[in-house]
């Protein structure tokens, strides 16, 4: 070097080239440019390769082939350098034409070129010039694998791979990164096993990084054990290592395991939180998230994108406006405000918290919002019942996808207006997008409240000719069925699902409770507690409702003594009381609530009015009715209801006296309605 600092020597410069390149460094990279020319070393062909390798990945292409065209000679690397920087920076075009003008190509050229189209996600171009190599090497089949794998073709990755072996090349570590965590995705738990035993066989184990997608493998694909065998027996780990497991863990409902574990591992990193708030959240324990989020801050620990993410999550579940508006705060501390996803959660909290005017604010102050930022903006207001609203974001989407289609159907759907998402589901099909579960899972509701049984069925079609019967799907379809009445295709379904969920198994015993099928109710209870399925408190609420209307009386108190104080909740006691009063226990429903812990709400008295109307006791009917009249005078429920009480004893009077009452209020009664389908037409 020369005493300015500079080299003076042609390979100083190519060797300072590639770190400006890997740092991003233009500016620099740049002035060294200008040296170069200056000391005459730009017909230095090592020189000139590494200077147009830097503009490539600093996304300057067009500099890069500047340079290319410029070199008085040029060597197979200038030649492969042109194709990676063009298809780094995603003209595939520019790099098959830089290839195909390529008179000496190599299999690094080739391989160059097809990771190219692999990473856009043009497999079947990729395939074509990979079945044109006149010679591969492991990373001619290793980037092959990993492009199907990582798009979703499992089983297509395992073909190649398949077919490596029979042209005896032999996988090495990164062919085994790169299809494990296909099989984690899909589920594909037999080809991941498959893939193991073959570890063993190549000696590939001892890789940290394979035994790392291992673990993750087994974890997502429901064998937790399986990870921590493989975990127990590393010499050597990571922190990928134990993230892994902690989140297998947690994405195994095994939240005493993952917080263990998380409590042992050495220096816990912001992975390693996100995991455990990630699993708490995922599982609906909110609360917990936000407890380890606490602990997080106190470790000193900062939080990234995923962490507001799953935060904001779980405060917009749960409804906790003031503690969401917290984290609004530590957003903007933390310098979070432009990242597209934190916003995006922000815009979800507060809409989901009834305050979407703040969602509306966020969302136009974004100077790009993503097609989830609109379609988070979109399901705000029509969660929120501001559907007009929600219809005209929608119009003014730049670009529309399932999920923005999912949710004004659903909009429409949640908010009773069952034909306009019927509507718009149609307009969908016409705009040729494909409904996807969650589309399926919005509108199988509607035919459900309808009674639209021959609708649901074409829907039911319709899943299976899509390919997407789903769990979340499924258990719509039950939930469909049993509320049109065809309980025993309810019934059909739930039985062929391999691994049923606690939504599967409420969903089924719900739909036998609303049935009076109680003694059903109770087998399938018992089934899913010797499945090992912990039932929460819907469970119970469909449980208590199935042995109410099956006057199972004796039944419903003891699994009411199951609970326990600490689980049970308004909606169990009002279950109890329509069981006991239902069966005519008319005075013990009234000791019971008068020693309930809870304040009985207005449900509570409802349902024991409802029973002394049946069982015709005036005198307790009209004690609960003026309790009714003080706590809710607005109800017409119970000035109806105790005008019947009335009616039914002779007492015309009384009668008169309570329709003059709710005319004086101005109570006015909700009028019923029903549906009928008529050609397919509801």
């Amino acid at each position: 070097m020369n005493r300015t600092g500079m080299p003076t020597d042609p390979l100083t410069f190519a060797n300072i080239l590639p770190a400006c390149a890997k740092m991003g460094a233009l500016e620099q990279g740049i002035q060294i440019h200008q040296r170069i020319i200056e000391r005459g070393f730009l017909s230095n062909i090592v020189v000139a390769n590494a200077l147009m390798d830097m503009y490539a990945k600093c996304r300057r292409i067009q500099k890069a082939c500047q340079v290319f065209d410029k070199m008085p000679q040029r060597n197979v690397v200038s030649w492969n350098g042109m194709i990676s920087g063009y298809t780094q920076n995603g003209d595939l075009d520019q790099a098959l034409r830089i290839f195909r003008k390529m008179s000496n190509r190599n299999v690094v050229s080739w391989n160059a070129i097809i990771a190219g189209y692999v990473e856009k996600g043009v497999l079947d171009k990729a395939l074509r010039l990979f079945k044109e190599m006149p010679q591969r090497n492991m990373v001619s089949w290793t980037t092959m694998i990993a492009g199907y794998a990582q798009n979703g073709f499992v089983e297509s990755a395992l073909e190649i791979f398949k077919q490596m072996q029979l042209e005896s090349v032999e996988p090495d570590s990164a062919t085994f990164a790169s299809i494990l965590p296909a099989c984690a995705k899909f589920g594909a738990l037999e080809h991941g096993m498959q893939l193991h035993q073959k570890i063993i066989e190549s000696a590939v184990l001892p890789n940290v990084v394979v035994i790392n997608a291992l673990i993750d493998m087994y974890a997502k694909c429901k064998c937790i054990q399986k990870a921590r065998t493989l975990f127990d027996k590393m010499s050597q780990r990571d922190v990928v290592s134990w993230n892994a497991l902690i989140a297998g863990y947690t994405q195994n409902d095994c939240f005493d395991e993952a917080l263990w574990l998380f409590k042992e591992m050495p220096q816990p990193n912001v992975v390693s939180w996100n995991a455990i708030i990630s699993g708490y959240v995922q599982n609906k324990l909110d609360e917990k998230a936000l407890e380890i989020f606490k602990e997080m801050q106190l470790a000193s620990v900062k939080p990234d994108s995923a962490t507001f993410s799953c935060i904001l999550t779980a405060c917009a579940r749960i409804g906790a406006l003031e503690v969401g508006m917290q984290f609004h705060k530590i957003v903007i501390e933390c310098s979070f405000l432009s990242d597209v996803v934190v916003v995006t959660s922000l815009i979800d909290m507060y809409a989901k918290s009834g305050s979407i005017q703040k969602s509306r604010k966020l969302f136009d102050k974004m100077s790009q919002p993503n097609v989830v930022s609109w379609n988070a903006i979109i399901s705000g207001y029509a969660q929120n019942g501001v559907l007009d609203e929600a219809l005209e974001f929608f119009k003014q989407m730049p670009q529309r996808d399932v999920v923005s289609w999912t949710a004004i159907i659903a909009g429409y759907a949640q908010n009773g207006l069952v034909e306009k998402s019927l509507e718009f589901f149609n307009q969908m099909k016409f705009a040729g997008v494909k409904p996807n579960s969650a589309t399926f899972a919005s509108i199988l509701p509607a035919c459900a409240k309808m009674g639209g049984l021959d609708l649901g069925m074409q829907f039911h079609q319709r899943i299976i000719e899509s390919g997407i019967l789903s769990g979340v799907v499924v258990n719509a379809l039950i939930d469909m069925y049993a509320k049109c009445g065809s309980i025993q295709k309810a019934r059909k379904l739930f039985d062929e699902l391999h691994n049923p969920n606690l939504v599967s198994w409420t969903t089924m015993i719900a739909g036998y409770a609303m049935h009076g099928y109680g003694k059903d109710a109770l087998k399938l209870f018992e089934l899913m507690k010797d499945s090992r399925i912990n039932p929460n408190h819907v469970s119970f609420v469909w449980l208590l409702l199935a042995c109410s209307h099956a006057g199972l009386v004796e039944e419903g108190c003891k699994y009411f003594n199951c609970i326990g104080d600490s689980y049970t909740t308004m909606d169990h006691y009002v279950c109890v009381v329509d069981l006991l009063s239902r069966a005519g226990y008319l005075e013990e429903t009234l000791n019971f609530i008068i020693k309930m812990p809870l304040i009985p709400e207005v449900a509570v008295w409802m349902s024991l009015l409802g029973s002394s109307k049946s069982h015709k006791n005036t005198r307790l009917g009209e004690f609960v009715a003026t309790l009714l009249l003080e706590l809710d005078p607005k109800n017409a429920a119970s000035y109806v209801l105790l005008s019947d009480i009335y009616a039914e004893v002779g007492r015309w009077g009384d009668v008169q006296n309570i329709r003059k009452l709710i005319k004086d209020r101005g109570i006015k009664k909700i009028p019923g309605c029903s549906w009928i389908e008529v050609q397919e037409m509801i």
